[in-house]
Formats: structure tokens, C-alpha cells, sequence
């Protein structure tokens, strides 16, 4: 009985040292847990970006090689491949968003994470124009590059 008592007295709880050691530790992991969690969410905005971009890409890419948007470019002038590109707009695309009154020019955003930041138009280094007469009429086709950079909007910061 006497031994019982004896171990017992002086241990009713933890030492400040213990304490502090255990929340140093527990300071730690939390630090860890927030970089972790930080870094996911940069990860998740930037992987959304890109999807984003690639949607956008394939459709407009697509909208650029149909007969309204080839009609829509008979109108503008490309300069020559040696020369300058001059800024384009174009309207009529429907897709990703985009209202087809929407013009799409360099500065549009585009969704809450892309923006367009260039959209140019020049003819085809080394392709000479063709110059065909139909009823008549004379005719000048050529072979333009269209050129759109996008950029990450930074609306979408979580």
C-alpha cells in the first residue's frame, strides 16, 4: 500500500516541456497540412486552365477551318508573309461561351479563366497568292494564318 502511494504522488498530469514538444509537433503537421492543401489548389486552378484552353483550341480551330469563317476572312486583306500581321476580329463563333454576336479579338475574355490575348492575321510564308478568273470575274485565293495566343484571365484565383 505504502509503494502505491508513493509512485503516484507528483504524476497528476503533463510537464510544460511535454506540452510544449507536443504542440510544436502538432504546429508542424498543420504547417505541412496547409502547404499540402495550397499547392492542391494552384494544381487544380491550372490543370482547369488548360482544359479550358484545350476546349476552347479544338473549337475555334475547328470554327476557322469551316466555309462562314473562310467567307467571314474573304473580306480582310491579309498583308503579305514578309510584312506584319495585322489584328484580326472575328465574329460568329458559337461555342465554349462564346455568343456568336460576341467579337473575338485580342483582350476578350473568353470564360472566367482564359483570355485572348493575340488574334492575328498574315498570308502563308512562301505560298504565292492564285490569281483564277471565274465568269468574268477575277479572283484572288490565298492561304492565311490565323494566329491566337490565350492567356490564364486570373478571375479564377480560389
Amino acid at each position: 500500500m505504502e509503494i502505491k502511494r508513493r509512485l503516484s504522488i507528483g504524476k497528476r498530469g503533463f510537464s510544460l516541456v511535454e506540452v510544449m514538444v507536443s504542440l510544436g509537433l502538432l504546429g508542424g503537421i498543420a504547417a505541412i497540412v496547409a502547404m499540402l492543401s495550397n499547392q492542391m489548389n494552384k494544381n487544380q486552378n491550372t490543370m482547369e486552365v488548360k482544359l479550358d484552353a484545350q476546349v476552347f483550341s479544338a473549337g475555334f480551330t475547328a470554327y476557322l477551318m469551316s466555309e462562314s469563317a473562310c467567307s467571314a476572312l474573304v473580306s480582310k486583306t491579309p498583308p503579305s508573309a514578309s510584312s506584319n500581321p495585322i489584328n484580326l476580329s472575328v465574329q460568329g463563333f458559337a461555342g465554349f461561351g462564346v455568343n456568336p454576336n460576341q467579337t473575338l479579338q485580342a483582350g476578350t475574355v473568353i470564360s472566367k479563366n482564359l483570355k485572348m490575348d493575340e488574334l492575328t492575321l498574315k498570308t502563308k510564308d512562301g505560298v504565292t497568292p492564285l490569281n483564277t478568273t471565274v465568269n468574268g470575274v477575277l479572283s484572288k485565293k490565298s492561304i492565311v494564318q490565323v494566329k491566337y495566343t490565350l492567356k490564364a484571365s486570373n478571375v479564377a484565383k480560389k
